[in-house]
């Protein structure tokens, strides 16, 4: 499925193509330049049905590189996927361009 990837140790936004199970939402939440991440968390859901997760323990992790969407101070890698009504993973809705709009980088 399409989703968005946020990515702050290379400062881009790509769009990815994330398959269907959890280990490839780890994979892509993961970046080779940081820590691992072993536990994600929805950081944000959108009225599209767009979902933003994130590593639920990057803020606490030495070293992680910042972004801010939304008024809203994030660690590591985020990555976006739409999500229906059931609940269940689907393509992103949002356009590549709108979350450039959205992403700063930024730093301790």
């Amino acid at each position: 499925m399409r989703g968005i990837l946020i990515d702050p140790w290379l400062k881009t936004i790509t769009e990815v193509e994330c398959g269907e199970t959890i280990e490839d939402i780890y994979r892509l939440l993961s970046n080779p330049l940081g820590p691992k991440v072993h536990i994600f968390t929805m950081a944000t859901y959108w009225p599209n049905g767009d979902t933003l997760y994130v590593d639920d323990e990057g803020l606490l992790k030495p070293k992680m590189r910042l972004f801010n969407i939304d008024g809203q101070l994030l660690a590591g890698n985020g990555l976006i996927l739409g999500s229906d009504r059931e609940g269940n993973s689907v393509d992103a809705k949002s356009s590549l361009v709108e979350i450039q709009r959205m992403v700063t980088w930024t730093s301790f």
